[in-house]
């Protein structure tokens, strides 16, 4: 399956967020799912808290997937991360083993959550905004315990 992407503020191809997959995910994932009062009008809202086990499943997967789409750059001629210089392709290559080695060993320990909130539109039985907040709680290569949020929103319209 193809992902759209998008350059982030230093021109590096960036995978963008995919609703659709993220709904499926959810779909697919251990879960709390319950009802939230005080939707507006027309709407009912579902708030979605996902099982540790699965929020973490899902960050691994999510940075596994960059890692792979960065290491393929490396070799990718035209590419702003490709040389034609064999010992400097084989120097980042060996840097970007290192990256992911120590990104899998953070992963093995790393305690996460997320939850969404789904807007569904009563009439139409669709969905009309996504939110999602993820928490991330990890200890560094250095040993220093560091946290990190990730909010992202996502309004569903017409074409």
């Amino acid at each position: 399956m193809e992902h759209s992407a998008d350059r982030d503020a230093d021109g590096m191809w960036m995978r963008k967020l995919n609703p659709l997959e993220l709904l499926e995910y959810i779909g697919e994932s251990e879960k709390t799912v319950t009802r939230e009062l005080g939707a507006a009008r027309g709407t009912t809202m579902l708030r979605i808290e996902l099982s540790q086990e699965a929020a973490a499943k899902m960050t691994y997967a999510g940075l596994d997937e960059q890692m792979k789409l960065l290491a393929a750059r490396i070799d990718r001629k035209g590419d702003p991360l490709y040389s034609d210089d064999p010992l400097v392709r084989e120097r980042l290559k060996s840097i970007w083993s290192r990256d992911e080695k120590e990104m899998r060993q953070m992963l093995d320990d790393i305690e996460a959550a997320t939850i969404c909130h789904l807007t569904i539109d009563k009439h139409t039985q669709l969905p009309s905004r996504l939110t999602m907040e993820r928490k991330l709680a990890y200890v560094d290569e250095s040993g220093k315990s560091r946290t990190e949020t990730l909010v992202s929103d996502v309004t569903f319209g017409d074409l």
